[in-house]
């Protein structure tokens, strides 16, 4: 007799017969196995719950003794009932590229993704989305635009995909929450690994209010090799990608060479021309990407209405709630400049100052200057 039991697992009476996402599961975990090598052994040996129990002289005939000898290592130590239970109890759901739920943008890339792994709601990957990259060494400015941008998507009624990273993805993350919109955070790492730590708050936002998403299983490290490849989803599960500031040889770099690869529309945010992060965006705008002052020339760009923003920038209410900000901008100003420009009395600017720097809007340096964050 056959039983159904939770998280899709079949056992019988007196034995155990694992699902097809189970067994895919732990063979992921093989060292080495690409999806090239699975899908040999796919289409050589049929279904995963197969290729669990195949035994290693079929394996090695496929893909070769070291990874036939990996499998066989994971069978040892790996039990496909357990792992996925792990899973489910860690709060993470896991869906298989055969099954509906799975995103259609990505079964047309290159080797879509065997398993995806997620916390979030999955109706983010039903609205109109746009990607938002740079660098993680943002400048005040390139937070400031990223943030804002991120914003404007939300209120246009569009969802942002980004990749968690620090600097500017974590900052058009942060827009659109801010304004109201659903986010996506594409993980570089096991979806249970907040990275980098400092986003521990915005993990927990983007989980509760779009959706958290990795390739990688629960446990696996943000090792420098894995954010190449996140970056191919970045831009798959995204209608165009904006680049706000990227060195020449950076990760924004290589989404934007995904983007091209998948068809998809390429823009660029102008930055100082003083500043390395301004070398890829303006490569990029001299290549004939759009250049991007905000989400109207996105939009104009998509022949769509700019009929979901709001008609009240911002900026504007920021300034209005903030009047000293008009005087105050992305490079060091020092106080005397601002107290001319002002015209307030000492007292009534350092009381301002003071607001703004607790509230997160403005950095105090060396030397009585100040910069916009």
């Amino acid at each position: 007799m056959i039983k159904l039991l939770g998280s899709g697992v079949f056992r019988r009476d007196g034995d155990t017969m694992s699902s097809e996402k189970a067994c895919l599961l732990c063979i992921l975990k093989v060292r080495g196995l690409g999806p090239q090598s699975l899908a040999q052994l796919k289409s050589k040996i049929g279904s995963y719950r197969e290729i669990w129990k195949a035994p290693y002289a079929q394996v090695e005939r496929i893909i070769g003794s070291s990874l036939a000898q990996g499998l066989m290592e994971v069978r040892c130590t790996c039990d496909p009932e357990e792992e996925l239970g792990k899973c489910i109890g860690l709060g993470i759901q896991v869906m298989a590229e055969y099954e509906d739920e799975y995103p259609r943008a990505l079964r047309e890339i290159r080797y879509p993704p065997p398993l995806l792994f997620y916390r979030g709601n999955l109706r983010s990957l039903e609205g109109l989305s746009i990607a938002v990259v740079g660098s993680r060494k943002a400048t005040p400015y390139g937070k400031m635009v990223a943030r804002k941008l991120g914003r404007e998507f939300a209120q246009a009624g569009m969802v942002v995909v980004s990749g968690m990273a620090r600097g500017v993805d974590a900052e058009a993350h942060r827009g659109c929450i801010e304004g109201g919109g659903m986010t996506i955070g594409i993980l570089g790492n096991g979806i249970d690994i907040v990275y980098p730590r400092e986003n521990g708050m915005l993990y927990n936002e983007v989980q509760k209010k779009g959706l958290l998403l990795s390739e990688f299983p629960p446990g696996t490290k943000p090792e420098p090799g894995n954010f190449p490849i996140r970056n191919r989803l970045i831009s798959a599960l995204s209608r165009g990608v904006v680049v706000v500031e990227a060195r020449e040889k950076s990760g924004a770099m290589i989404t934007v060479g995904f983007a091209l690869e998948q068809g998809k529309d390429v823009f660029a945010v102008p930055g100082p021309i003083s500043s390395t992060n301004s070398i890829g965006p303006h490569r990029l705008i001299r290549e004939g990407a759009c250049l991007v002052t905000g989400v109207e020339d996105i939009l104009q760009e998509w022949g769509i209405e700019q009929r979901t923003v709001s008609n009240v920038n911002s900026s504007d209410q920021e300034i209005k709630e903030y009047p000293l900000l008009k005087y105050i901008g992305y490079e060091p100003v020092h106080l005397d400049r601002i107290l001319a420009m002002s015209q307030l009395t000492p007292g009534e600017t350092a009381s301002q100052l003071l607001r703004l720097e607790m509230t997160g809007k403005i950095k105090s340096l060396p030397g009585n200057t100040y910069v916009r964050l």
